[in-house]
C-alpha cells in the first residue's frame, strides 16, 4: 500500500529512564506505518547520547539537543516547527505506541477530511492496568467534554500540520502541565478533534509523571484554561468553583450547581460555541454521579429527575460499555503483533482485564 502521507512524531526527553525511552523508541521504530520522520528532542537532559545511538542506526531519526532545559510546551513546538509530514502525531518518552496506531490515525484523518485532529483510548499500564474507554467521540462531545475537563491522552494525538499552520496554534508558554488542555479547547475553537474509539498507546502510570510531580501548577494553569472557557460564554470567573465541584464534587450547594449549569446553557443558547445538546449532557452527566453520591440529599426528587432526564445517563452506560468491549477486543489483535519480549517488559504478564 502506498504511504504518501509523511508523519512526523514530535517527542521530548528530560531524564527518561533508559528502559523507558528504549521501548518508547522501538515502539515507534517499529510502527506498521513506515513513512515516518522522529523528531526527539533532548530537553537539556541526560537523554542525549541514547538518542544520538537511534540517529545513527535510523535515517529517519532527528536529534534536537537543547542545552539547557525548557518548559515542554517551548520545547514540543521546536519539534513542530522541524516537522515536514503531512501530519503532526505526539508521543512521550515513557510510553509505549501499539503497532499499528500512526496508520489507525492516517487512515482516519484521510478518510475524514473535515476532521483536524485526532486522539484515540489509553490502555494503562504500571502502577495500574485497564483501558481508558470514553463513549464520547465525535467532535461535538469532544469539544463540549473540553468545556470543564481534559481526557484527551496528549501523546495519543495526531494533528493535521496546515492546520496547525493555518491558525499558528502551538503550545503556549506558561500553562504548563496544562498545556495539552489548552491546546485542545484552542483547536476545537478553530476546527474541529474526534476521538478514535481504538487503543493507540500504553500509557504507563509512574511516581515520575509529569502530572504528578507539577500538580500544584497544574491546578494553576488549568484555571486559566478553565477561566477561558467560562469567557466565551460571558460566565463570571467566580463560576469557577461550580466547574471544580463538577470534576471532584467538592461539597458545593447541589441547588447552586444547579443553578450553574441552567445558566451556562443559557448564556450557550445566546452565543451558540458547543452545540446545545452535547454539552447539556456533559453538564448533566457529572451531576447525576454527585446526586448518587450524596443519595439525593440537597435536592427535590423532580429536579434530580430532570437532571437523569437531561443527562440520557442510560444511554451513555450502554454506550460506554459497549465501546469499552469492542476496544478491548480490537486492542488484542493489536496486542498480538507486540513481540513477546516487549510484552513482557511492558506487563511482567499481567493479564488486561480490567476496563476503566
Amino acid at each position: 500500500m502506498e504511504e504518501k502521507d509523511r508523519v512526523s512524531i514530535v517527542m521530548s526527553c528530560l531524564n527518561t529512564p533508559k528502559d523507558f525511552l528504549d521501548l518508547a523508541i522501538e515502539s515507534l521504530l517499529n510502527q506498521t506505518y513506515k513513512n515516518i520522520e522522529f523528531i526527539f528532542i533532548n530537553n537539556g537532559g541526560n537523554n542525549l547520547d541514547q538518542l544520538k545511538s537511534y540517529e545513527l542506526k535510523d535515517k529517519r531519526v532527528k536529534v534536537v539537543n537543547n542545552k539547557i532545559t525548557l518548559e515542554l510546551p517551548e520545547a514540543l513546538n521546536l519539534g513542530i516547527e522541524m516537522a515536514s509530514g503531512t501530519y503532526i502525531a505526539r508521543m512521550d518518552s515513557d510510553d509505549y505506541s501499539m503497532p499499528d496506531r500512526i496508520k489507525t490515525q492516517v487512515d482516519f484523518l484521510n478518510k475524514n477530511t473535515s476532521i483536524d485532529v485526532c486522539s484515540m483510548y489509553a490502555g494503562i499500564f504500571g502502577a495500574r492496568n485497564g483501558l481508558a474507554v470514553y463513549p464520547w467521540c465525535k467532535k461535538e462531545d469532544v469539544k463540549a467534554m473540553l468545556f470543564f475537563s481534559n481526557e484527551i491522552y496528549h501523546p495519543t494525538v495526531m494533528f493535521r500540520k496546515d492546520f496547525l499552520d493555518k491558525y499558528y496554534l502551538r503550545y503556549r508558554k506558561g500553562i504548563n502541565y496544562s498545556e495539552d488542555f489548552d491546546m485542545w479547547n484552542r483547536c476545537c475553537e478553530k476546527g474541529s478533534m474526534e476521538i478514535i474509539p481504538l487503543v493507540g498507546i500504553l500509557y504507563r502510570i509512574h511516581n515520575m509523571n509529569s502530572s504528578i510531580i507539577g500538580n500544584q501548577i497544574q491546578v494553576k494553569s488549568k484555571e486559566k484554561v478553565l477561566s477561558y472557557n467560562l469567557s466565551l460564554l460571558s460566565v463570571a470567573e467566580s463560576n469557577l468553583k461550580y466547574i471544580n465541584c463538577l470534576c471532584n464534587d467538592n461539597n458545593a450547594d447541589i441547588n447552586e450547581l444547579c443553578e450553574f449549569v441552567l445558566l451556562v446553557l443559557k448564556q450557550n443558547k445566546i452565543v451558540q460555541y458547543y452545540k446545545q445538546e452535547a454539552l447539556q449532557k456533559t453538564l448533566y452527566r457529572p451531576m447525576c454521579k454527585i446526586i448518587i453520591k450524596r443519595k439525593f440529599n440537597g435536592i427535590t426528587f423532580y429536579n434530580a429527575c430532570i437532571c437523569f432526564w437531561k443527562s440520557h445517563l442510560i444511554r451513555y452506560i450502554i454506550a460506554k460499555w459497549y465501546k469499552g468491549n469492542y476496544a478491548k477486543a480490537q486492542f488484542n489483535k493489536s496486542y498480538m503483533l507486540i513481540p513477546s519480549i516487549i510484552k513482557k517488559k511492558l506487563f511482567e504478564e499481567k493479564r488486561w482485564e480490567n476496563v476503566t
